[in-house]
């Protein structure tokens, strides 16, 4: 139950640096149609995903803090998935 609430926690707050950085570049002039919001979080996600598995080897609830719940609600596929229809 403890792992739960440690994803839970770390994907919400995930979510909102995503829904944070999407608002932040969707204002940058060179955005354009292009969803670069999700480029860049997926990008940075990506990254911090190998930095947090390699410094919490040890310990597993900081890996579901930080890997599991930050980084998938910050590296969402739906969003993804719904700007690459967007796009066609």
């Amino acid at each position: 139950m403890k792992a739960l609430i440690y994803v839970f926690l770390g994907g919400g707050a995930g979510s909102i640096f995503r829904f944070m950085i999407s608002n932040y570049a969707h204002k940058l002039p060179m955005a354009g149609s292009f969803p670069i919001g999700t480029l860049l979080a997926n990008v940075f996600g990506c990254f911090f995903i190998g930095i947090f598995s390699s410094l919490f080897k040890e310990n597993e609830y900081l890996k579901y803090l930080l890997v599991t719940g930050f980084c998938g609600g910050f590296t969402t596929f739906s969003t993804f998935s719904m700007e690459n229809i967007t796009l066609w």
